[in-house]
């Protein structure tokens, strides 16, 4: 989003605005995902880049997307991991092609971004 919305194309995590962070930390205090870990590419991404490429990645591998049915039956699909590539779409991709991002370009969000409080 952070991509689309800039008049110059170019997403660099350093330089997100408040509310871009705030949404990230939205994301990253989510009860549905609390447990995952958030990463986003570290350098500077265009959105005019010819070649597609992950710039954000969820750690954590769920099975409820996609769901297999076959009438009032349901059961889980295989384990994928949640991306956003640098053209502004979004897939899934599988824990092997997990295992082959180099994480030495990406930042964990949690770690780089501040919580809110507790809303006890």
């Amino acid at each position: 989003m952070a991509i689309a919305e800039r008049h110059d194309g170019i997403f660099s995590f350093t330089e997100l605005s408040e509310t871009e962070l705030d949404q990230l930390v939205d994301l990253v205090d989510s009860s549905w995902n609390r447990e995952a870990k958030f990463y986003v590419a570290s350098g500077k991404i265009s959105f005019s880049e010819t070649a597609r490429r992950i710039v954000a990645v969820c750690d954590t591998p769920y099975s409820n997307v996609p769901e297999h049915r076959v009438g009032i039956w349901r059961w889980p699909g295989p384990p994928t991991h949640a991306a956003a590539y640098s053209d502004g779409s979004t897939g899934l991709i599988s824990p092997e092609e997990y295992a082959d991002i180099n994480k030495a370009d990406f930042v964990d969000v949690a770690s780089t971004v501040s919580r809110k409080p507790s809303r006890e």
